[in-house]
C-alpha cells in the first residue's frame, strides 16, 4: 500500500499539523507525507516554474479543505 501525500498551503507549521497527521496515519494504516508552503512561498515557486508544483497542479487532487478555485486563485490562474 502506498503512502498518502498531503500539501498544505497556509500559515500552519508542521508542528501544528503533526498531531492530526499522526491520527490520520493510525486511522489509514499508511504513512502520511506532508509538504507545507506559506501562500507567499507557494506563489513564488509557481512564478519561478517549480517543476514539483507544476506536476502537482497538472495531476489529480483530492481537496481536504478549500477547492480548485482556491488553488487556482493562489496559483494566479
Amino acid at each position: 500500500m502506498s503512502d498518502v501525500d498531503v500539501m498544505v498551503i497556509g500559515r500552519a507549521g508542521l508542528a501544528d499539523l503533526s498531531p492530526a497527521l499522526r491520527k490520520a496515519e493510525a486511522r489509514l494504516g499508511r504513512d502520511v507525507n506532508v509538504t507545507a508552503y506559506s501562500p507567499e512561498e507557494f506563489r513564488e515557486k509557481i512564478k519561478s516554474g517549480d517543476h514539483f508544483l507544476a506536476a502537482v497542479l497538472r495531476g489529480r487532487k483530492q481537496f481536504v479543505k478549500g477547492g480548485k478555485s482556491d488553488l487556482d486563485e493562489l496559483a494566479g490562474k
